[in-house]
């Protein structure tokens, strides 16, 4: 689809940014300028037309130069009326104004007027994004959508300060302010009789079905059958196969690919090409995020993504896709029609605009609602396909199974929920949430709610997502270490970083022992500052990576918190989840106890007698999940390693067997310290000349063990020097 942009009262510089935000929808452009007024167009073959004194840039299906002949001859009231869809600017320098129009529920166009009098439109708010606008959410809009689901319905955006021009609007921009030069009702819009508006949907050459399921699925299905077939007598050539695309959920066992195959099995083999796509948690890890910037602004339901990842499987084999949106919302009607989605044809406008795929959702047009219309799709189905497809397809479903692909998708909510940014966002509490999401995952919701909170969680996943997209998290670069650095009293150490594999589960305690010992072999035999060293040196190892490998991080969706546990959490500055893993390995009598001096500690602002009565240091080295870490930590309770003072031990004997008997001799021993530099374990051959925990803590005050990015879990310290005084 093209973009089109526009401005008024703005430098040529404002218009060229305005095209720039709109570089994904064609990367040719055209462009007219004149005393303050431009226009701009995006596409590959773009093009801006002049009549009278009059410029305007269109997208959509519309003859652009004989409607400007007739807003000349008529006004602006003659922009509303074409059959086809589309927007249009027009400006008129002579009178310093644009008018802005949609005729019907045709391609999105948004404006904002500056208080400088400028008024800046695009097609998308990227442009106006582009041009200056900044990216501020508007509360208003987002309390709503998070509570009801309800978008794009109003002039009002997500972002504060953008609006949007409204199905048969047209708008007078002028630099006083926007008013509304003429409108008309969109339900005005003659309903189409079913056959003739799938019929319609179905025309083209390269014509895909998306296939859900029900009876709306396969009358698309029938629609595109019989098109295609049509199509070839009146070229007497043969029947292309209509591609069909379908969903596969895990976890779903009655899935869109099951129904599918059900009813295709009644068709011939050469009428049809079935691809299922499959919905994963990998899948859903890389697409959201790209969904997300695609669409511009959130969408209310889970459909939407899925529609969205078809088309993007389907670019190339067809140029149109058929779908079944809005058909839910007619069907269960039993008196008057459902309101249309408004949301529909942003989606259907991007998705055009990024993949070259045109969607077309003929029920939002189709005569009648309810039992009438399940009638009539059920008359169509059994005249376009063979028995006994139109027995298997006379069901109703929900379209998409909300709750499955939350399940799906858990990991990757699990990081945008545990996130720190999430948990500063005035409308959420960040425990209430998790708790909540845990229950739905696990089923401990009622089932007369399950569909009402899927539906909230996917709203807040949602918008969570769009947040970052406009306002991403700034890396904080790490710094590289100093070979070597003085820590105190006159001794000198050079430290040695080892960068390794990330080590996982699958591990265990032997593959972690036998990769570090092979690691610091590699290291020692290839740095000769250290090989040829006759200072005794040693090994950090980080607590964290080798609990990791002994399986000891746990996804927060398989933690249940107790009642003890939740409070903790209520009575101090504890997290839930880690003192539910810590009653694992103390016990409640404990965490009990450490509760009560916790609860006291915090009334006498002594907020560390919790962790100082729950005992050990491996016991208070739980961490919850950690935002930008690898998987799984960042979406898991972290717990310490297993017998730590053992795992020590056996590092140091294995790393010992593997050294030269130079590097041996002089090798002091193995540390297990936590990102802090407490230390949980060592194994050292003499404990009167080796560093204490004030000097590890030192160490590691500038995290050579990569606490944050976990790519150096080891690092070789030597003791360069002793100055005697």
């Amino acid at each position: 689809m093209p973009g089109i942009a526009a401005c008024l009262e703005a430098s040529r510089s404002v218009l060229s940014a305005l095209s720039d935000g709109l570089a994904a929808r064609g990367a040719d452009s055209a462009s007219w300028h004149e005393r303050g007024i431009g226009l701009v167009a995006r596409a590959e073959l773009p093009s801006v037309h002049t009549l009278e004194g009059a410029t305007a840039v269109a997208d959509g299906v519309v003859e652009t130069s004989a409607l400007m002949a007739r807003y000349l001859d008529e006004g602006v009231g003659a922009l509303l009326g074409p059959p086809h869809p589309y927007a249009m600017v027009i400006a008129d320098p002579a009178r310093r104004r644009l008018y802005l129009a949609r005729n019907g529920d045709g391609p999105s166009l948004y404006y904002a007027r500056l208080e400088d009098g400028t008024v800046l439109v695009g097609s998308e708010p990227s442009a106006l994004l582009s041009a200056g606008m900044p990216p501020t959410p508007d509360r208003e809009v987002l309390d709503r959508f998070l509570e009801t689901g309800v978008c794009d319905d109003t002039e009002a955006t997500f972002f504060e300060g953008i609006r949007r021009v409204l199905p048969n609007q047209v708008l007078e921009a002028r630099a006083e302010g926007v008013t509304v030069a003429a409108s008309r009702s969109l339900q005005a819009t003659a309903y189409a009789p079913v056959p003739v508006a799938l019929r319609w949907s179905a025309r083209g050459e390269r014509v895909g079905v998306r296939f859900a399921q029900g009876l709306p699925g396969a009358a698309l299905l029938g629609a595109a059958v019989s098109a295609q077939a049509e199509y070839a007598e009146d070229l007497g050539a043969p029947v292309a196969p209509v591609p069909v695309y379908t969903a596969v959920y895990e976890g779903e066992s009655d899935d869109e690919q099951t129904y599918a195959a059900t009813v295709l099995r009644a068709l011939d083999e050469g009428s049809y090409r079935h691809r299922p796509l499959t919905f994963d948690a990998a899948s859903f890890a890389t697409g959201m995020p790209e969904f997300v910037r695609d669409l511009g602004e959130p969408m209310p339901d889970p459909a939407s993504y899925v529609l969205w990842a078809s088309a993007r499987a389907a670019t190339g084999e067809v140029d149109v896709l058929l779908d079944t949106a809005g058909a839910e919302r007619l069907l269960p009607a039993d008196d008057a029609r459902a309101t249309r989605p408004g949301h529909l044809s942003r989606l259907v406008d991007r998705v055009a605009a990024r993949f070259g795929v045109g969607v077309r959702t003929p029920f939002p047009d189709v005569a009648g609602a309810g039992e009438g219309l399940r009638c009539e799709l059920g008359s169509f189905v059994r005249s376009t396909l063979p028995d006994p497809a139109p027995r298997l397809a006379d069901e109703v479903r929900v379209p998409v199974p909300l709750r499955t692909l939350l399940i799906t998708a858990r990991e990757h909510a699990y990081r945008v929920f545990t996130s720190p940014a999430f948990a500063g966002r005035p409308w959420v509490n960040q425990r209430r949430v998790l708790r909540s999401f845990a229950a739905l995952l696990n089923g401990r919701v009622p089932p007369t709610r399950v569909e009402e909170e899927a539906a909230w969680f996917w709203r807040l996943y949602v918008v969570e997502l769009w947040l970052r997209a406009h306002h991403p998290a700034v890396a904080v670069p790490r710094q590289r270490l100093p070979r070597s650095r003085t820590v105190r009293g006159g001794v000198t150490w050079q430290r040695h970083p080892v960068k390794t594999r990330w080590f996982g589960p699958d591990d265990g305690t032997g593959g972690f022992v036998d990769a570090v010992a092979w690691y610091v072999s590699e290291l020692i035999a290839g740095d000769r500052l250290v090989e040829g060293s006759r200072q005794p040196w040693y090994l950090l190892v980080s607590a964290r990576a080798a609990a990791v490998a002994q399986g000891r991080c746990t996804p927060m969706w398989e933690i249940r918190p107790g009642r003890l546990a939740r409070l903790a959490a209520n009575l101090t500055s504890a997290d839930e989840w880690c003192t539910q893993v810590a009653i694992k390995d103390v016990g409640r009598g404990r965490v009990l106890r450490a509760t009560i001096a916790g609860a006291c500690g915090r009334l006498l602002r002594r907020p560390e007698w919790f962790e100082r009565t729950l005992g050990s240091v491996a016991v208070r080295s739980l961490r919850g999940p950690a935002e930008g870490a690898p998987a799984p930590l960042d979406v898991g309770v972290l717990a310490p390693p297993r017998q730590p003072g053992r795992l020590s031990a056996q590092l140091t004997a294995e790393i010992a067997g593997k050294l030269s008997s130079a590097a041996a001799e002089h090798f002091g021993g193995c540390y297990l310290v936590t990102g802090s530099g407490a230390v949980l374990g060592r194994t050292v051959t003499d404990r009167s000349a080796a560093p204490g925990e004030d000097i590890v803590a030192a160490l590691l005050a500038d995290d050579p063990l990569g606490a944050r990015d976990a790519s150096t879990p080891l690092c070789v310290v030597v003791q360069e020097r002793q100055n005697h005084r």
